[in-house]
């Protein structure tokens, strides 16, 4: 039974990582088992496909949000974590005012279109006029 590696274990051959016997094993299964070479080598032209690209630049308008969050907890000596703790706080209540008005409104739009469609507010019947009765 072939003994199984994981990529980690594999990742570290490729980049010369492992233990002199742990590398003898490795190449060992390697001459083995030819699919599990055929593995390795794709890993190592992936990786190496991978290091030749350019690193991304982060986009510069997270730099600024940094420099302004750091330049306030300076000016506010330590408060500014408070601050906007406290208005994260007030923020979360006005929306749950607001989540729970939206539902009271809708529950109250809801009945009186229920009961219009029942029972017709404010429409003038003459006896012998009702449409449920034939």
């Amino acid at each position: 039974m072939a003994k199984r590696y994981d990529e980690q274990q594999l990742l570290d051959y490729i980049e010369g990582n492992l233990a002199p016997e742990q590398r003898d094993q490795v190449e060992q299964t390697l001459r083995d088992q030819p699919e599990m070479l055929a593995y390795v080598d794709a890993m190592a032209g992936d990786r190496k496909a991978l290091s030749g690209l350019p690193e991304p630049d982060a986009p510069l308008w997270i730099m600024e949000e940094v420099h302004r969050h750091l330049e306030r907890a300076m000016l506010l000596d330590g408060n500014a974590m408070e601050v906007e703790a406290g208005g994260h706080r007030q923020r979360s209540v006005v929306r749950r005012v607001f989540v729970v008005g939206s539902l009271a409104a809708m529950f109250l739009l809801t009945g009186l279109v229920v009961g219009y469609s029942l029972w017709g507010f404010g429409q003038t019947r003459t006896p012998g006029s009702n449409p449920i009765v034939a």
